[in-house]
């Protein structure tokens, strides 16, 4: 079977996607910095068909292929992106984790300790600063809970 048309794939993709992912899809596509940009006008209130028109006359059909998916990558829908590029016979860029994985890998292949907000832990920098020899005119006043003494 021949692949889709990027206009036919577009519209099957967006009608796959839920209420809330489409208005998240909605949403990024206006959060882009790229040029061309999409103006809230010409999506809020829009449905799928007209959304898809949209990306078309901005991007040009292969454009707007590469931004679909691009979009969709970033709102974790990996699965449709990957459909997508399959039924218009271009595969998506490796994408990120599927839904419900974690959604950063820190680098260093994920080796940073776990901490508050992602960030790592005073263990961590505990550690890090006794690998690096003098730590500073206060590292030696350092009490046993990682606390300086007041």
């Amino acid at each position: 079977m021949a692949p889709k048309t990027i206009k036919n794939a577009l519209l099957d993709t967006l009608e796959d996607l839920t209420e809330q992912d489409f208005n998240k899809f909605c949403h990024q596509l206006l959060d882009r910095r790229e040029e061309p940009r999409v103006t809230r006008r010409r999506v809020e209130g829009k449905d799928r068909l007209d959304v898809v028109d949209v990306l078309v006359s901005t991007f040009t059909e292969h454009g707007a292929l590469n931004v679909a998916v691009e979009v969709l990558t970033q709102i974790a829908c990996n699965q449709e992106a990957h459909t997508l590029g399959e039924a218009t016979g271009v595969l998506p860029p490796a994408a990120g984790p599927q839904r419900g994985a974690a959604s950063h890998t820190p680098p260093g292949g994920g080796q940073r300790p776990p901490g508050r907000g992602g960030r790592p832990g005073v263990d961590f920098y505990r550690a890090r600063s006794s690998q690096c020899g003098s730590g500073g005119p206060d590292s030696d006043r350092l009490q046993p809970g990682g606390t300086h003494p007041r």
